[in-house]
């Protein structure tokens, strides 16, 4: 079982893969077959193109909080990959965090909680955003939240660049940094 440490969330546990997630006790092979047939809305396809979908799968991890507030999936994205979600190779290695909140049924959120989320499962020095795009390429299927996470050394290009600066509660309408104390 892997495990990260998180100060916020208690830690978090991987659960295994998407393929996991739709392929429970089947094996790669039988995947594929299941795939090049047409499976989860998407036509018929080649071989080889299905095992580019199962194999995008089991490269997708599932983690859960040990608070029980979230799920998150985890994928490494690049511009030759099935899930087409770089356009740029400049962006190959950026993440895509999807986040659910209380599987699903809740969709208020916090975001300290998204910010310690990117923390503590890619890191505290890269970059995150999230987007809204145009509705003709909108994507709006789960009750999910995308954190998109720049590659190590790539920032977005605006935001605020001057330092740190975080306030603990000093005005009224700004809560305690420590919004889940420990026991």
């Amino acid at each position: 079982m892997t495990r990260v440490a998180s100060k916020r969330f208690g830690g978090w546990e991987l659960r295994g893969t998407e393929f996991d997630n739709h392929f429970l006790g089947l094996t790669r092979k039988q995947a594929v077959r299941q795939v090049q047939k047409g499976w989860n809305g998407r036509p018929p396809m080649t071989k080889g193109d299905a095992r580019k979908v199962v194999d995008h799968l089991l490269g997708v991890e599932r983690w859960y909080s040990d608070c029980g507030t979230y799920k998150v999936t985890k994928q490494t994205l690049d511009a030759d990959s099935v899930a087409g979600r770089v356009r740029h190779q400049d962006f190959n290695g950026s993440v895509q965090l999807a986040v659910r909140i209380n599987e699903g049924r809740t969709y208020l959120r916090d975001w300290r909680d998204f910010q310690a989320i990117k923390n503590d499962l890619v890191g505290e020095e890269y970059w995150a955003f999230e987007t809204y795009p145009a509705e003709s390429q909108l994507h709006d299927t789960g009750n999910l939240f995308h954190l998109w996470v720049l590659p190590e050394g790539l920032a977005v290009p605006i935001g605020y660049f001057r330092g740190r600066d975080v306030s603990d509660g000093e005005d009224d309408f700004q809560r305690p940094l420590d919004l889940y104390p420990k026991d």
